[in-house]
């Protein structure tokens, strides 16, 4: 499979336009190359999109990372009440920002362009 996107430079992409079989089932291929692996997605939905909707996904990922085993571990609360969970998610939300800021802001500053001198 890796080869029919070995040619891509770091940051193409490639959307095969016709589906192929895989474990076999028509499915589409899109292979994006990054830095050190290959991203491939397999999709049996429009192609085009795939790429958008995969980083998409990934970013909900990631945030239910964080607010769950890799951050905040919301999970721990035990909360069932409806109230009491939007309410700590409203918090959490506002903490992950805040977080987000600071450390855009600690690089920043480590290169000397966080609007103070070093």
């Amino acid at each position: 499979m890796r080869a029919i996107f070995q040619h891509l430079a770091v940051g193409e992409c490639l959307v095969l336009s016709r589906k192929r079989f895989v474990l076999g089932q028509p499915l589409y291929l899109i292979g994006l190359r990054l830095e050190d692996e290959y991203l491939l997605i397999v999709t049996n939905q429009n192609p085009g999109s795939a790429l958008d909707d995969y980083a998409r996904r990934w970013n909900i990922e990631t945030l239910f990372g964080i607010l769950k085993s890799r951050g905040f571990r919301l999970e721990e609360t035990h909360l069932t009440e409806g109230e009491s969970i939007n309410k700590l998610l409203a918090l959490l939300a506002l903490a992950t920002v805040w977080a987000f800021k600071v450390g855009e802001c600690s690089a920043r500053n480590r290169q000397n362009l966080c609007g103070r001198p070093a």
